[in-house]
């Protein structure tokens, strides 16, 4: 008869400890009257065991300030020490969590503040854009030890005025502004909230400036800005000259054609030619 048998074939490694800044900064209140829970969590097997230490000095684990605990879920392990009524003169401090097996060692530091505004968010980053919408995407920063929200700012090159758009939902770190006009340059940036304030808009080196897809559907700005103006050139046709209106934009130079009939009874006239260029000139701007 055939014999068959099966093995597990166990891969053992060195503690990994994650990151992130919701495990490297916890916010209290400090006011004595609230506990405080700081988290530590890493892959390794065999299990992982933790210590920890504030300020460099371990903590022992019998001390009634401090309860630790342990939790075991395959190759995660997650440690969690709870301090009794944190306060801000004794407990405020760096906590160094230290996960350890038979194959190694990994460190990490976490810190007891107090609650505040949120940090700013980074690595503002485009996602994708069309004719009408640019999607951003960025990562969180500390929200200040209370929920956070997030807002985008944005504004069209050139333009005095600066809109803004909820992010919902309010922890979502992805989110599409709709409603652009395309072929526009936009300038975009990102701030965190909180009940407490706001985080400081992300500086000028992490602002992006996207243009949308497409071609603009009109020209802005004034007809200086423009390069708006009307020229005469020779034509058969136009006792030597035609009349021809160029409204130029930076992002499309190609002119648009004078929807009006040119009179043909003054052209030869300079007297009214200039009244004429005038005339087509105020009310090409009123036009726009």
């Amino acid at each position: 008869p055939t014999l068959t048998t099966s093995a597990q074939l166990i891969v053992e490694f060195e503690p990994q400890l994650h990151g992130g800044v919701d495990l490297a900064k916890v916010g209290v209140t400090g006011d004595g009257t609230s506990p405080a829970t700081l988290t530590c969590k890493a892959e390794g097997i065999p299990d992982v065991e933790f210590s920890w230490a504030r300020n460099g000095v371990t903590l022992e684990p019998g001390n009634p300030r401090f309860a630790q605990s342990i939790v075991h879920e395959g190759a995660l392990h997650t440690a969690s020490l709870t301090i009794a009524n944190a306060s801000a003169r004794l407990d405020f401090a760096t906590y160094t969590c230290t996960a350890r097996n038979r194959r190694g060692v990994d460190t990490t530091d976490v810190r007891l503040v107090r609650i505040g505004k949120p940090d700013p968010p980074s690595d503002l980053s485009l996602v994708r854009k069309s004719q009408n919408s640019i999607t951003l995407a960025w990562n969180p920063g500390f929200n200040g030890g209370l929920e956070q929200s997030f807002r985008i700012r944005y504004a069209a090159q050139g333009s005095p005025a600066t809109l803004h758009a909820d992010v919902y939902p309010a922890h979502a770190t992805i989110f599409t502004v709709t409603g652009l006009h395309p072929g526009t340059t936009y300038n975009l940036s990102v701030s965190a909230h909180n009940s407490l304030g706001s985080s400081e808009t992300l500086g000028e080196s992490l602002t992006l400036s996207v243009t949308t897809s497409g071609h603009p559907a009109f020209p802005t700005g004034s007809p200086h800005e423009l390069g708006t103006e009307i020229k005469a050139r020779e034509s058969k046709s136009f006792q030597g000259f035609e009349l021809n209106e160029y409204a130029e934009d930076t992002r499309d130079a190609s002119p648009r054609k004078p929807s009006h009939a040119i009179p043909q009874q003054s052209a030869a006239s300079s007297e009214s030619y200039r009244n004429y260029s005038a005339y087509r000139f105020e009310r090409g701007r009123s036009d726009r």
